[in-house]
């Protein structure tokens, strides 16, 4: 449903399976050739027509380099089950609070606060935003869930992608309830300790 990809002298790259293959690989540029996700950052979206896949397959992400140095590129490749409907409705935004040790270029989990005025009811999360200092990716770990939706991070408060991963514009993510609320899940490039995540959510009573 989605691709993006960011490294500093990142140049293209390219996505490869079994299925894909019948047809041609999907060339994926422009790229984000920088050190940190920039704002409004090149993100490849095909959530509302995704392309098939055959189930169990592996899938390939590969990135050209611009420089003959070694380098981390980083890749960000998003599955659906079908198309993605936006989700229309009350809804309001939440800032919870994460102080994990972040490990560089790892998944890391990370217990979030809320804060205590949150009402004692369950919610669905129609979208996400997630910082600290060197974030490139972020995503949510719903309990009793297998899947874990998510989109690039930002390293600065003022970084925006225009509300693409916001507000119901890639449908709803999951459902929980206030005492069993979700974790995030940060990748960034060094040991952060501070940690942001804004919350779109949806009252389900």
């Amino acid at each position: 449903m989605g691709c993006y990809m960011n490294g500093t002298s990142l140049a293209r790259g390219q996505i490869q399976s079994p299925s894909i293959r019948d047809d041609w690989f999907i060339d994926v540029t422009p790229v984000d050739q920088a050190a940190t996700v920039t704002t409004m950052y090149p993100y490849h979206d095909w959530s509302r027509s995704p392309i098939p896949l055959e189930a169990g397959e592996e899938i390939d992400l590969y990135g050209y380099s611009a420089s003959a140095a070694a380098e981390l590129e980083y890749g960000l490749l998003q599955l659906s089950d079908g198309p993605v409907t936006p989700f229309n409705g009350k809804m309001k935004p939440i800032r919870a609070t994460g102080t994990t040790t972040l490990a560089a270029s790892v998944w890391t989990a990370v217990p979030l606060t809320f804060p205590s005025n949150l009402p004692a009811e369950n919610y669905y999360v129609a979208g996400a935003r997630f910082h600290s200092a060197t974030c490139k990716f972020g995503r949510l770990i719903f309990p009793g869930y297998g899947h874990r939706p998510g989109c690039p991070g930002f390293s600065t408060v003022a970084k925006t992608d225009g509300g693409l991963f916001r507000l119901g514009n890639m449908g709803i993510w999951g459902q929980f309830n206030v005492a069993s609320p979700p974790q995030a899940e940060m990748l960034a490039t060094a040991g952060d300790t501070t940690e942001e995540v804004i919350l779109d959510l949806v009252p389900i009573g």
